[in-house]
């Protein structure tokens, strides 16, 4: 039978927390598709027992059975046996909304695009894409949107026509095909809604608490290889890639600590041969060229070092502006607070969904307050552009101040 959409769950030993998730699955506002359960050799008492149950009933679900080959190999063996137009793929410890399945049908059916993202919201945070601050051509491009492939829909035939799977990796397994997808897809859309998923976070046994760095810098290689040998590794993706790289690397590096991972990233960035045009990404990359790694790690971690170094362009952008208010105070922010005692730079309030007790001088206020009042919002972490509020800033016309092109991660 032919489906519109082939849901593919890779499955091991989540038995605790699968019920909920394959009621959510089946639980769709949506008729046409089918769900590919391929169990990864689970051996816990309860994963195989909860398949098998909804296997007996659902008449729309495949489920297969592999030895322990991980999850790259069980999401390739899905796509392999799917029938649907279009392919989505979710963790076994995550959780679909009803609409879910109808709201990235309908999007990416309606835009005739090859990939459709959302939002999500986990344990910690809210992340939703707004379909207005992205653009293809720049070089952040690969970093607006969670590597994850259970934010997305695809269209079958343009993963087929590319060729993109899924690496056979522990961890960073979805490092290529992420960055494969994006970059030779003619369209992308976005569902500008964040309640479409639930990804939960700090499950004992996820694969990515035992994540690796060596396994980033295989998989970025193995990408950069690919690239040439489809001869696309030109100037506008060889900026894109080496932007992704040093960004999602730092966050792998600050994540393992692994000096040998950092020698042989060093060796990886040399084979670019190429400046960044961003200053800061190209700050870090000569760093990370030239510096040991300790040295390297307090070098982008200096927050208050670099925002003396770049204080005319901020000092620039601040010029003439009466209200002043910051959005975010861990450690940038914080430094930003220093910087502007000692500039004499005024702030009148300090939004964050996590108030601290500590006494800067500066009030907390609410988000309605900052939205009303300010006629400048500092911020000072890359995750605020994915906050839904971010949207309501730039929808207002308020002038925006970004700490992340001053300082680095």
């Amino acid at each position: 039978m032919k489906y519109k959409l082939s849901i593919i769950i890779p499955v091991f030993n989540t038995g605790s927390v699968l019920r909920e998730t394959m009621y959510s699955v089946f639980s769709q506002n949506f008729d046409s598709y089918e769900v590919i359960c391929v169990d990864d050799g689970s051996d816990d008492t309860e994963t195989m027992k909860i398949l098998r149950e909804y296997n007996k009933i659902y008449d729309n679900m495949k489920l297969v059975v592999e030895s322990h080959k991980g999850a790259a190999v069980a999401r390739n063996k899905g796509m392999d046996l799917s029938n649907g137009k279009y392919i989505l793929f979710l963790d076994s410890d995550d959780l679909y909304s009803s609409e879910f399945l109808k709201r990235m049908y309908d999007d990416i059916s309606e835009t005739q695009s090859d990939c459709s993202i959302c939002g999500y919201y986990d344990d910690d945070k809210v992340v939703s894409p707004n379909s207005d601050s992205f653009t293809r051509f720049s070089e952040e491009y690969l970093c607006e949107f969670p590597i994850a492939p259970w934010t997305k829909i695809y269209r079958k035939s343009f993963l087929i026509e590319n060729k993109i799977r899924f690496q056979n990796l522990p961890s960073s397994n979805d490092v290529k095909f992420y960055v494969l997808s994006l970059l030779l897809s003619k369209k992308v859309s976005t569902v500008c809604k964040s309640d479409l998923v639930w990804h939960r976070t700090n499950r004992t046994g996820q694969i990515s608490a035992g994540r690796k760095a060596i396994n980033f810098l295989k998989a970025v290689k193995s990408l950069k290889d690919e690239l040439e040998i489809r001869h696309e590794l030109t100037g506008d993706f060889k900026q894109k890639l080496l932007y992704f790289s040093i960004q999602t690397g730092l966050y792998e590096l600050k994540n393992d600590n692994d000096e040998i991972f950092y020698l042989a990233f060093r060796d990886y960035l040399n084979e670019f041969n190429t400046k960044i045009s961003n200053d800061t990404v190209e700050q870090r990359r000569v760093a990370w060229l030239s510096k040991p790694m300790d040295e390297w790690l307090y070098f982008v971690g200096d927050f208050h070092s670099q925002l003396f170094k770049n204080k005319d362009s901020i000092l620039a952008a601040l010029n003439d502006k009466k209200s002043i208010y910051m959005w975010g105070f861990g450690k940038r922010g914080k430094a930003f607070a220093d910087f502007s005692k000692e500039l004499k730079i005024k702030i009148k309030g300090i939004y964050d969904r996590n108030p601290k007790n500590e006494d800067f001088g500066i009030r907390f206020c609410s988000f309605q307050k900052m939205k009303e009042e300010a006629d400048i919002v500092v911020i000072s972490s890359f995750s605020i552009k994915d906050d839904y509020g971010f949207s309501e800033l730039t929808e207002k016309g308020l002038d925006v101040l970004d700490l992340n092109r001053y300082c680095p991660l």
